[in-house]
C-alpha cells in the first residue's frame, strides 16, 4: 500500500528528530502517489500528532487513511518508479518543489 521513509537513523527505523508535528488534517484524499506525514496509532497518540521526520507515499488509493493523516504532497513525475521499490533501499536524492 506505502512506502514509508524520513528515519534519521537508518538502522532504527522509528528514529525521529526528537518532535512530533501537529496534525494538519483536511478534505484531501489519500491516493496513489500522495504524499503524507506517518503517524503513531491513535491509541498511543491521542494528540494524533504527526511524525517530525517520517513521510509515506502511497502505492495504491487508501481511503480509510482520509482525514487520519496529514497530506503534504503528490508524487508528479517518475512515479512509475515506486513499484520498483524494494524493502531495504535508500532514498539517495530527493527534491521537494513548492507550487506557488
Amino acid at each position: 500500500y506505502l512506502l514509508q521513509g524520513g528515519a534519521p537513523n537508518p538502522k532504527d527505523p522509528y528514529s525521529g528528530p526528537g518532535y512530533d508535528l501537529p496534525p494538519e488534517f483536511n478534505d484531501l484524499h489519500h491516493t496513489k502517489g500522495v504524499i503524507g506525514m506517518a503517524r503513531v496509532p491513535d491509541v498511543a497518540n491521542p494528540e494524533r500528532s504527526s511524525h517530525g521526520s517520517q513521510f509515506h507515499i502511497l502505492l495504491a488509493d487508501n481511503p480509510q487513511m482520509d482525514g487520519q493523516h496529514t497530506i503534504f504532497g503528490e508524487c508528479m513525475t517518475n512515479c512509475e518508479l515506486l513499484r520498483d521499490v524494494k524493502k531495504g533501499d535508500q532514498i539517495e536524492d530527493i527534491r521537494v518543489y513548492v507550487r506557488k
